[in-house]
């Protein structure tokens, strides 16, 4: 799936109601998206019900073996959100071709075969629940199903019509249980392979855990996914950190929203300033000026190191402190020291100078729209 199949908007993040389960990410998706996972739900019902074998079947004097869907149109079908649950997928007016080998015995006489037939004004009416799992997963259930057939062609048509009884109750009663047997799995499968916890950064060995912190948050016209979202390192005890608010999203125009909590941008701090990689060593100091001041104040503390080559470095002393507000954007306070020592060869350095400084800046997060398209920008404030 293409990222153009879906209108994302980054929305600001307002502080409201403070949780216990943190929430970093939350998915919202309208229904404006609803066309779009129709039609990959009715895909999938074709994939998974063509060719699957119902089981074997017998009721009065009709024993139906291998029946099988080997045809499967689809004229009508409509996904529609189900209050608290999930969705409701209805499938109307569409044909199915059926195989099946068959036996009947009526006063003694045995007819067996294989033949053929064709189902027209059919129609399944399911009900899809969004569940989520002790491992924290999304996964797919249906409560209640409901299928029934208007009418059915033999062919050829020289079967007796008892059999037409037996195959319109196998179809009402089996069709169903085989969607539950084949199209339910299968969409668990899909989702079963998506990991819970996936590496960012495998070199640092950083890893995002993006599992559901509760359960999925269905109205008439939305439904919502919340995840995780913490930023760790691995092996090692994940720190304490402000739960931040769950985000909001106040509208339902566009087919999807992504909202980010500064809960994620703050284990992301953590996790990154724990790896060391939120600094810089220069091992050489290129300008001038800087290598003059630095001897000079070296002539004062080291005078007998006056030869050895200077290194500068840049860090963090703890890590990066985010907030988000609606007003504000996305504002980073960072606590940085600038230092500059000699390194004599085969010996320790030795630092000349240290300066510690406390740097803010604010960045607004903002779409700018043009005939190439929509672009996300971040101008940045406040830089202190």
């Amino acid at each position: 799936m293409t990222s153009s199949v879906y209108s994302i908007l980054l929305v600001s993040l307002v502080f409201c109601v403070s949780v216990v389960d943190p929430t970093g990410v939350k998915i919202r998706i309208t229904n404006q998206a609803l066309n779009m996972l129709r039609d990959q739900a009715q895909a999938i019902v074709q994939e998974q019900l063509l060719n699957q074998p119902f089981e074997g079947f017998q009721i009065s004097v009709c024993t139906i073996d291998r029946l099988t869907i080997t045809q499967l149109t689809v004229h009508r079908a409509e996904l529609r959100f189900r209050q608290n649950s999930g969705f409701q997928f209805v499938m109307q007016n569409f044909e199915a071709r059926f195989s099946f080998n068959h036996q009947l015995d009526v006063l003694g006489f045995q007819h067996t075969g294989a033949k053929e037939f064709v189902a027209q004004g059919v129609s399944a009416n399911m009900e899809l629940s969004l569940i989520r799992t002790q491992q924290g997963r999304l996964a797919v259930a249906m409560p209640t199903c409901e299928a029934s057939i208007e009418r059915m062609t033999l062919i050829p048509r020289t079967l007796l019509n008892v059999l037409t009884g037996c195959l319109r109750h196998l179809f009402n009663f089996l069709f169903c249980p085989l969607v539950q047997r084949y199209g339910i799995p299968y969409v668990n499968q899909m989702l079963e392979t998506i990991p819970m916890r996936a590496e960012v950064f495998p070199n640092f060995g950083i890893s995002i855990d993006y599992s559901l912190t509760r359960d999925v948050q269905v109205t008439a016209n939305s439904l919502d996914m919340s995840f995780n979202g913490l930023v760790f390192r691995e092996g090692e005890n994940i720190p304490a950190l402000n739960p931040a608010v769950d985000p909001v999203f106040t509208e339902n125009n566009l087919m999807a929203y992504v909202g980010v909590s500064e809960f994620v941008f703050n284990s992301a701090a953590v996790a990154f300033y724990n790896a060391g990689i939120l600094g810089k060593k220069f091992e050489t100091i290129s300008s001038r000026a800087a290598k003059r001041y630095l001897r000079f104040r070296q002539f004062f503390s080291q005078p007998w190191r006056m030869r050895a080559p200077l290194a500068a470095a840049v860090e963090l002393t703890e890590p990066p402190r985010i907030s988000i507000t609606q007003r504000q954007g996305v504002t980073v306070n960072l606590r940085v020291r600038v230092s500059a020592a000699s390194v004599p060869p085969n010996r320790e350095p030795q630092v000349i100078t240290s300066v510690s400084a406390t740097c803010e800046v604010t960045v607004m997060v903002t779409i700018h729209g043009s005939a190439a398209g929509n672009r996300l920008f971040l101008p940045y404030s406040n830089l202190r």
